[in-house]
């Protein structure tokens, strides 16, 4: 997405509409309280784990860096092999 950095209420308002929403039930999700608090959730739960945008991929909470199907499949085979690897020693 072009200009993240300047992402605000207008600009989304703008993508919502852009996508042909249906904006009675867009501005109407959009205050509920329900709603917010999980918006709110995500965004500590991510900042907790310093995401830095979207779309953030972790494997055993550990941040997958490059975006390759290669790289990710190497890191899952890893993880797998440690995983393998720690359940034979007990």
């Amino acid at each position: 997405m072009e200009n993240y950095n300047a992402l605000n209420d207008e600009k989304i308002l703008s993508i919502a509409k852009d996508l042909g929403l249906d904006m009675a039930r867009y501005n109407s999700d959009s205050k509920s309280p329900g709603n917010r608090a999980l918006i709110l959730e995500d965004i500590s739960d991510g900042n907790k784990i310093e995401v830095k945008g979207t779309p953030s991929v972790y494997v055993n909470g550990k941040s997958v860096k490059g975006r390759r199907i290669g790289n990710l499949l190497s890191i899952v085979a890893d993880q797998l092999a440690l995983l393998k690897k720690s359940s034979q020693k007990k």
